[in-house]
């Protein structure tokens, strides 16, 4: 698994200058990824990367922490069944991370009944890079 913080902080730079992170954790934004039993290598790799505001990089806005954090609150079973939300298409699919295997990152799509626990979430991913860091340089790539 990707997890450079550096090295993905470093391409959502290139696109977007002004980045700013959270000088301190938003609140309960640890205790969440506890909560949630998140790997501990992607748990870091949210910590140092807590964005303070959403990124646009080509067709792809990268979520901040609190965006990430309410995407588990109105769809808990995509953390459940091993993806996490980190950033949309324009379209509004979701980019979502696979932490439960070897962290891919794709696409769902945003059309689905999510909210149903029935919804067989991996019949609809889409791998796209192998790991978030090279998922950011494709949507640099695009823009």
């Amino acid at each position: 698994m990707n997890f450079d913080p550096n090295e993905f902080l470093d391409l959502l730079r290139t696109a977007f200058p002004g980045l700013t992170l959270h000088s301190t954790l938003p609140a309960g934004y640890a205790d969440w990824m506890e909560r949630r039993d998140l790997p501990e290598q992607l748990s870091k790799f949210l910590k140092d990367t807590a964005l303070a505001s959403e990124v646009e990089v080509g067709p792809v806005v990268f979520h901040d922490s609190r965006r990430i954090r309410a995407w588990d609150t109105d769809f808990p079973n995509f953390i459940d069944r091993g993806f996490l939300i980190v950033a949309s298409v324009l379209d509004g699919d979701f980019v979502v991370i696979d932490f439960q295997g070897a962290g891919v990152t794709g696409i769902i799509s945003h059309d689905g009944e999510y909210w149903d626990e029935s919804t067989d979430l991996r019949s609809t991913f889409s791998p796209v890079a192998d790991s978030i860091v090279d998922f950011a340089r494709l949507a640099l790539e695009q823009r």
